[in-house]
């Protein structure tokens, strides 16, 4: 009866490294059929069994070795596919990163040629200054992924000196200068008057009121910037001009009434009809998650703003509204990041 146990044991053992069909037919035939065989032979010769006991350790030492060596062999199969894994992935880590390079280059090329053809361009086209401008490029948008994306999407080269003016810093000033046309004024009174006149136009904006006159004093500041006719005027206005004054008249329309011939116009409508790009709810739990998360400092600085984050949230199309649930779902700083990697990739 011992040696009946001995052999299904032995089977039991090599099912680790058996398929589970193989193993049932060996169980129900093979060695059902040696149990009987072992049986008979003990009642007619012992002698015989003391050597069939010592067949069948032998088989038993056989079978644990083969276990054991296709544990091994196992392991380093394991081992060998991390490795070809990690491998894999430093590949592919490095594809993005070449990938990644020759689009900043191609990027930085434009820029160049900008400098080397504009008339508008306060560079010097020396070699020392275009290697200068061209390094400072190409480490900046290696370094910042939105940078070649956004450049994509360049199509002027007043368009590129702003874009290169506001990404790389003293690097682009130190050699080229700021814009010249630049006027210094109080941009404050405007934002606050022209919220006003469109909350007077569009209650639901009331919600963002201080995002929207953030956003207002930035747009200020940047038509001052260029154009010293507009920075006189936008320096006039104050809390005193009627909304129907033509001009503020003029900005409220145009935000808030959609134009056919201008496909710009009316981004701000769809909120007046009670249509947000995301709900309250949705923009407050992002944007409490987003702030901390921010540091000073960088590009998405004014995203830390509450104000401000809640007034993109609900009003740009601009960022996605996956992106911005994601942000809602994640009170840690490390899934945000994941939030905006999601997003990068698709």
């Amino acid at each position: 009866m011992r040696l009946c146990e001995g052999q299904i044991l032995r089977l039991k053992v090599k099912r680790r490294i058996l398929n589970p069909l193989i193993y049932t037919l060996l169980i129900s035939g093979f060695g059902l059929m040696a149990c009987e065989d072992k049986t008979t032979q003990v009642a007619t010769s012992s002698p015989e069994v003391g050597s069939e006991q010592g067949a069948t350790s032998e088989e038993e030492a056989g079978s644990e070795q083969e276990v054991t060596s296709a544990e091994e062999a196992g392991s380093e199969q394991e081992a060998t596919s991390e490795e070809e894994a990690g491998n894999e992935e430093e590949a592919e880590s490095e594809e993005e990163r070449e990938a990644l390079s020759v689009e900043c280059a191609s990027s930085c090329d434009a820029l160049l040629d900008c400098i080397n053809t504009s008339e508008d361009s306060a560079c010097q086209t020396d070699a020392v200054t275009l290697d200068l401008i061209s390094s400072a490029c190409q480490d900046r948008c290696e370094s910042f992924a939105p940078f070649s994306v956004i450049a994509s999407g360049i199509d002027t080269c007043e368009d590129w000196f702003v874009f290169a003016e506001q990404q790389l810093e003293e690097d682009w000033l130190s050699e080229c200068g700021g814009s010249s046309s630049s006027l210094s004024i109080d941009c404050r009174p405007f934002g606050d008057r022209i919220t006003s006149c469109m909350l007077e136009a569009c209650m639901p904006l009331n919600t963002y009121e201080t995002g929207l006159a953030n956003f207002m004093t930035s747009l200020c500041q940047d038509q001052a910037s260029m154009d010293q006719d507009a920075a006189a005027f936008l320096a006039s206005v104050d809390e005193s001009m009627p909304c129907t004054h033509p001009i503020l008249e003029a900005y409220t329309n145009y935000f808030l009434q959609e134009n056919p011939s201008d496909p710009e116009a009316g981004s701000l409508a769809e909120i007046c009809e009670g249509n947000p790009q995301n709900t309250e709810e949705t923009c407050d739990n992002a944007c409490r998650h987003l702030g901390p998360c921010i540091p000073p400092g960088s590009d998405g600085e004014a995203l830390a703003d509450y104000d401000n984050c809640t007034f993109y949230c609900a009003l740009s199309p601009e960022i996605p509204s996956e992106l911005w649930q994601c942000l809602e779902e994640s009170a840690l700083c490390s899934s945000v990041g994941n939030c905006f990697a999601m997003a990068e990739e698709e």
